[in-house]
């Protein structure tokens, strides 16, 4: 079964995919980072190096405590036993919110149901588009993170 790296940089027959998975760039400060959208997953994810190189560069950041055993879609167990709040910019928007913070997950960030039912997020999938019902006249476009069959993100 190929990895979810390999589905994201690879459509049918080794073709671009006709329709890669959705991904955002969250802003902090000096630092853009890709997000993998993902409506299957419960929360908001960091991986701790890339939590790290956050801090590094100065983005504040609160830690906390929590207990959670979690199943990621790879099949892949893991224990979260760290929470950090973090802020950040997606597209024009601020927003302050925990994320769980997870060991070696082959993506730097997930957007989980947490905050996809916090913000309000209301997905176009069809013009591969979003909004915030807040603001439902600033839509604006997932990114595309395949290019040439390759797989762009960090």
């Amino acid at each position: 079964m190929p990895s979810a790296k390999e589905t994201a940089s690879k459509g049918k027959g080794g073709n671009p995919p006709t329709n890669p998975p959705l991904w955002v760039k969250l802003n902090f400060k000096l630092e853009e980072v890709p997000l993998l959208v993902d409506t299957g997953a419960q929360f908001l994810c960091i991986r701790r190096d890339v939590m790290q190189t956050l801090v590094d560069i100065g983005v504040k950041a609160k830690k906390g405590l929590c207990q959670l055993s979690y199943h990621l879609a790879n099949g892949m167990h893991c224990d979260v036993k760290e929470t950090v709040q973090l802020h950040f910019l997606l597209g024009k928007f601020s927003w302050n919110f925990q994320f769980k913070i997870l060991e070696g997950d082959p993506f730097p960030k997930i957007m989980g149901l947490d905050f996809l039912s916090h913000s309000k997020m209301v997905m176009d999938l069809e013009a591969r588009e979003y909004y915030f019902r807040f603001a439902p006249h600033q839509p604006m476009k997932f990114e595309c993170l395949v290019e040439n069959g390759k797989f762009q993100g960090k």
